[in-house]
């Protein structure tokens, strides 16, 4: 009993003496969005190419939502005066071998489901209109990372397709 309780004894001071880990870093913007910008084509010529760049595809498109006009709607009964966006929306979409690759590889991806690309121009640059959409981490076991690179790849080429 007593090596027992000095084994106990030595795993409380070692634990005790160890450093806490540092939190981890913030991701670098570059790291958690892709984003682009044109100032070649209206933004409602850019909404509409990249709503055919989704639908091109055979992609059923869930929800089409209207960020800047909620934002708006909202805005005098939140005190707020500001106007965040001349214009705002998302397209929220979920292809199916693409979902099933990535949770297949495992379920806790579910975190980056589903795919939403955004379409917005701001008051202060009315011209210019940009195209984003939030980078999954690639992470995980070697299937994970793959299924996650395929996911962040057909979002690039779905927003490098409708600015061209």
């Amino acid at each position: 009993m007593p090596k027992i309780l000095a084994a106990l004894l030595a795993a409380a001071l070692l634990a005790a003496c160890t450093p806490p880990q540092a939190p981890p870093k913030a991701p670098a913007p570059e790291d958690y969005r892709y984003l682009r910008a044109t100032t070649a084509m209206p933004f409602e010529d850019v909404v509409q190419f990249v709503e055919v760049a989704i639908t091109d595809r055979g992609y059923k498109i869930d929800n089409h939502a209207y960020i800047g006009r909620m934002l708006e709607r909202t805005k005098e009964a939140l005190g707020e005066t500001e106007t965040v966006y001349l214009n705002a929306q998302q397209f929220r979409f979920c292809p199916a071998r693409y979902s099933r690759n990535m949770l297949s590889a495992d379920p806790h991806n579910i975190v980056f489901c589903p795919y939403i690309i955004n379409v917005y121009n701001l008051p202060a640059e009315p011209g210019k209109t940009y195209v984003s959409f939030r980078r999954p981490l690639i992470v995980g076991s070697e299937a994970s990372k793959q299924a996650l690179a395929a996911v962040d790849k057909l979002l690039t080429e779905i927003i490098d397709e409708a600015l061209q």
